[in-house]
């Protein structure tokens, strides 16, 4: 019985947060219904549940976001896309430094980070190329989910499983494993974007672009 209530529950969080627009409640707030009607219909026991916290994962998040801030508050933001522009010789070079370097940031600033401070990134580059902000958002949503992959701190659930694994080094070992492949999947990535956004690519005036350190 208490199968069918869980995914009940489950069912119902879902649909909250798919249309938290339509029903203008956050995510926060769906998960802690969530929480308490798991609690509530005694699916899990308070205990249980408290235990299931992981507060060096939490302070660990907590931390980089700090960091990130600081460094969108620094500037540091304005810089990159600048130089991104200035670097590329054509959009689809471009595309293709932004989804390689996000990912790469993403495995060692934890995605969740990288896809808060990639938003006013994609703003910008997107009114510098006169493009949809979609284009480079989703760009940027695929690009942190796969180098996140590539290290233990790239994501929340690849530090759970860093913790409790028990792997003596598991930065070593993850960047051994997964390091070949993520790069390899961020490049195909690139191109899987490449094509599917082609259309929109093509109408992009890339030298008409003005690349002002300044702007």
């Amino acid at each position: 019985m208490k199968e069918y209530i869980a995914l009940a529950i489950f069912v119902f969080i879902y649909i909250l947060i798919v249309g938290r627009i339509r029903f203008k409640i956050p995510i926060w707030a769906s998960m802690l219904i969530g929480a308490a009607l798991m609690i509530g219909f005694q699916i899990i026991s308070p205990e249980s549940a408290f235990k299931a916290v992981q507060l060096d994962v939490i302070m660990f998040l907590f931390g980089m976001f700090s960091i990130v801030s600081a460094l969108e508050k620094a500037g540091v933001l304005r810089m990159v896309a600048v130089k991104m522009l200035a670097k590329a010789r054509s959009v689809n070079a471009l595309l293709m430094i932004f989804v390689v370097g996000m990912g790469i940031l993403s495995a060692f600033l934890v995605n969740d980070t990288i896809a808060l401070i990639g938003i006013p990134l994609v703003v910008y580059i997107s009114r510098q190329l006169n493009i949809r902000p979609a284009v480079f958002l989703i760009s940027l949503a695929f690009s942190i989910t796969v180098g996140s992959a590539m290290t233990p701190i790239g994501n929340p659930q690849n530090l759970l499983i860093a913790i409790q694994s028990g792997i003596a080094f598991p930065f070593t070992d993850f960047l051994k494993f997964l390091a070949v492949p993520t790069i390899i999947n961020l490049f195909l990535t690139y191109y899987i974007l490449r094509f599917y956004f082609k259309k929109e690519l093509v109408l992009v005036d890339y030298q008409s672009i003005a690349l002002d350190d300044s702007t």
